[in-house]
Order: structure tokens, then sequence, then C-alpha cells
């Protein structure tokens, strides 16, 4: 009987948080700027002074917006992308003159599709990306479309690289997320050339490789870095989706530990991360039955952490929950944005934040 009423739950939730009752009405505060974009997945600044923004478009194109004019323009000089499923151009991040790319793709001497990483110049003259080199491919290429995390983030001299499990459904101790001498399901981090640094947690420690920063993740869909710590958000099985404050060269237990549940029967995965002192607990998660917050892009404005949910439609405003010595040890939600809105990415300005959405919107939000 127990059985049956968390099945009804769970299916109840999957219908409520699935169809959003709300439409989204721009306000003063929620202003929008651009609701022609196809498929937008990641935004980073070029020159914030200038309001100049690129944006990734999954089918393979990558624009250029300057709040200012309104321009919308094409960059030209994207490497090819494989756009199914999940997949396609992905993230994108900016730093000193060379553009930062994340993105699917396939080999002429392999079957199916990978992430790949990779940089190229920016020439605001000709509106192109040259000297393309691909950083990273993580591999093995495999069928399918799914779970490919791809969120990249320069930060100093290194880029933080999401990867995800690629939608494996092997829940036991030899899924890929566990197999540390591949780098699927892992944060890698890079020297902003492709190198490793020699001081990566894992570097010549058996059966590791030496890019993996942590391991142990399902689909990392949002990054940023706040007060020199990384904080990433993460898709969940059925619910069990969650924030994570990283530590170097934690595990995040995946599959091995969840919150979540099984698809449509609700069975659980593994056990509870607070349970065991070798994996990493979430900042902040959600359980089976509670409808979840699939979440993507985010960041910090003023104190507050700002995260897309896809299914339930609306930015998220978390606060930071500090203990004694001011260490963040916490989060709870205290606002909601864009109402009505599957939201994709979020980015910071002096203001407020810019949120892009599945539907094709930049929107700005005031918050100053």
């Amino acid at each position: 009987m127990n059985k049956i009423i968390l099945v009804i739950t769970i299916l109840m939730s999957l219908i409520i948080s699935g169809c959003s009752s709300q439409e989204f009405i721009e306000s003063e505060q929620e202003r929008v700027l651009i609701t022609n974009l196809e498929s937008p997945w990641g935004m980073a600044f070029v020159n914030e002074e200038m309001g100049e923004i690129l944006i990734t478009q999954r089918r393979g194109q990558l624009k250029l917006f300057n709040i200012e004019t309104q321009e919308l323009k094409e960059i030209l000089g994207t490497p090819q992308v494989v756009s199914s499923g999940q997949g396609g151009l992905l993230d994108v991040d900016y730093d000193n003159g060379f553009v930062y790319l994340a993105y699917s793709s396939s080999s002429s001497e392999s079957q199916g599709v990978a992430t790949h990483v990779g940089r190229g110049e920016l020439n605001l003259e000709e509106f192109r990306i040259e000297n393309f080199e691909v950083l990273r491919t993580i591999e093995p290429f495999q069928r399918g479309g799914s779970h490919f995390g791809s969120r990249v983030l320069v930060v100093d001299e290194y880029i933080f690289v999401t990867t995800g499990d690629r939608g494996s459904k092997d829940f036991s101790e030899i899924h890929p997320s566990q197999n540390t001498s591949n780098e699927i399901g892992t944060i890698l981090r890079l020297y902003k050339n492709g190198s490793i640094p020699p001081y990566n947690p894992y570097v010549n420690a058996g059966g590791f490789i030496d890019s993996i920063y942590t391991y142990g993740h399902r689909n990392v869909q949002g990054i940023v870095n706040f007060n020199g710590e990384i904080f990433v958000s993460e898709h969940g099985e059925q619910d069990g989706d969650m924030i994570h404050k990283l530590v170097e060269g934690g595990n995040y237990g995946w599959p091995l530990v969840h919150y979540g549940c099984t698809y449509a029967i609700g069975r659980e995965i593994g056990g509870f991360a607070h349970e065991r002192d070798d994996i990493g607990n979430p900042l902040h998660h959600w359980e089976c039955g509670s409808g979840g917050f699939p979440p993507a892009g985010m960041d910090v404005f003023n104190d507050k952490l700002y995260v897309g949910n896809l299914r339930g439609q609306y930015v998220g405003e978390f606060e930071f929950l500090r203990d004694n010595e001011s260490t963040i040890i916490g989060l709870e939600e205290v606002g909601k944005y864009v109402k009505g809105e599957r939201i994709r990415d979020i980015m910071k300005f002096e203001g407020g934040i810019y949120v892009i959405t599945d539907s094709g919107k930049l929107v700005q939000i005031n918050l100053s």
C-alpha cells in the first residue's frame, strides 16, 4: 500500500511540476531584450561596460548581442557540432581575447558523440573565431544524446569543465561516474591552454585521470565561482536535484548515493550522502516525491544565488545559510522570477541578472 501511495505522489508531482499554469508577463523589473533566439544555452560577457554578450544556440550558432544598440550578430568560425537530443553548441565563456566553448561533436574515427571543450581568438572586427583548437575530448564517444554536462568556467588561470554521465542506467559501482579511468561524470580542472595543472588532486594517483577535479556526478548544468569557492547545480534522476559546494578531489556519489529515485516506479537509488563519510554532501537537495528543481545555469548577485529551474519554469532566488564562522552550510529559497519560462542560463551584471529561456528570450532582471 505504501508503495502505491508513493507512486501516486510521484506521478502527481510530475503532472503539477511539468505543467506551468503561469505565462510570463514582462514588467518594469523583468524586461525582455530579445524574443527570437533559437534554443539558446549559454552566455558570457565580452565587455560588460559596452553591453556585449555572447550567446550560444544549440544548433551551432554563436551570437553577439549589444544591449545598447540592440544589434544581434552572428560570430563565424564555430566548431562543427551534433545537436541531436540534449547536445549541440552548449556553453561559452570569454577571457582576455579567447572564446571558450563546450559542445557535443562526432569523430570520423569513432561512432557516437562526445563532449568537447575548445577555444579560439575572437576577432570582433570580422565577427569570427580564429585559430580554434580543441582542448579536451571527453571519451569514449557514445551513442545517445543525453547528459553532456558542458558548462565551462574560466577562473584565474584555469578552466573548469563539467561532463555528464551520458545517461547510463547502470546504478552500480561500475557506473561510469565512479570509473575514474575516464572523464565521464566529472568536473575537470585544466589550464586555459588545455594542459593539466600538476597539483590537481589526482595527478599521479593510480586509477585516476589527471584532469579530474571532482567525480561522481550525474549531469552538472550550472557552475559559478563565488569568493573563490566553486558551486554547481546538478540534475537528479527523478527529483534528487542538488546544489553542491565543491571540495577539491571530492566524490559526489552518483549513483551510489542519491536523494532521488528511479523514474515512474519511484525505487530508491543507492543510499544517502549523509550516511557516508567518503561522499560529498550536497549543500541543498530535493528528495524523491518533492517535484524536484531541475536546475540549469546559475550566478550570484548581492550575496544571493540565482538558479534556473527548467521544469518548474522560473528563476529561483536562494539565500546562503552560514554558521558562526561565516562558512556557507546551506541554502534557503526566498524568491521567484520570470515565472512561466524554462530558464536555461543566468549571468549577473552590475544591476541584476540576465536570463535566457528555452523559448528564445533574453530577459533583464533588475535587482538593485
